[in-house]
């Protein structure tokens, strides 16, 4: 998953800066994976989200904000999650990807 999600990701910015063009993720299918590479191309693109200031402001911008359901997801507060295991993970899987973006 980290490694597809981080090939995806390298395209767009590659794209964005090769070309000198923006980008328009359309996430009508998969919400959850339009957050991950949105958040994670930030990442990349601008130092200031890799300090914990900017990593704590674009996870409150693109998660928190856009109305992650992280209490459902997280197992933590509730015992009966009824989302799949992949919503379940998916916070955690962007987590795994930062750690990867040098």
């Amino acid at each position: 998953y980290c490694r597809s999600c981080l090939r995806l990701v390298s395209e767009i910015v590659n794209t964005m800066f090769n070309k000198r063009t923006c980008c328009l993720l359309l996430g009508v299918t998969d919400r959850d994976l339009s957050c991950v590479v949105s958040s994670l191309v930030q990442l990349m693109c601008d130092s200031h989200y890799r300090t914990i200031t900017g990593l704590e402001s674009l996870v409150q911008k693109e998660w928190i904000a856009m109305g992650h359901p992280f209490t459902s997801r997280s197992g933590l507060v509730t015992e009966d999650s009824t989302e799949d295991d992949e919503g379940n993970l998916i916070f955690w899987r962007y987590t795994d990807c930062t750690r990867e973006v040098e």
